[in-house]
């Protein structure tokens, strides 16, 4: 790339921080602390339906479906990615 074109194109490959609120943080130190974890299994720890925060965790990459549990039901696992780790400058 040219150095003129440098600044303007800067702005499109920068590491943009996620902003996360609290009940977002919550869940994910659930299950980066028990992965990997069920639905069922984080509704049980925080004593709320985590739906909307692993929808929101999966869109932004910091968690990923692990497979299924053997138990009834076949329910999802979740567990953290590569991107969790960068974004918390973990190795």
């Amino acid at each position: 790339t040219s150095n003129d074109l440098g600044k303007e194109l800067r702005q499109f490959v920068e590491d943009k921080p996620v902003k996360l609120s609290k009940h977002l943080l919550e869940v994910l130190a659930i299950i980066a602390y028990n992965q990997p974890i069920t639905r069922k299994e984080i509704a049980q720890i925080r004593g709320q339906n985590p739906d909307g925060a692993l929808k929101s965790l999966l869109e932004k990459g910091l968690i990923e479906v692990a497979g299924r549990s053997d138990s009834p039901g076949r329910p999802k696992l979740y567990r953290t990615t590569k991107a969790f780790l960068y974004h918390f400058g973990i190795d």
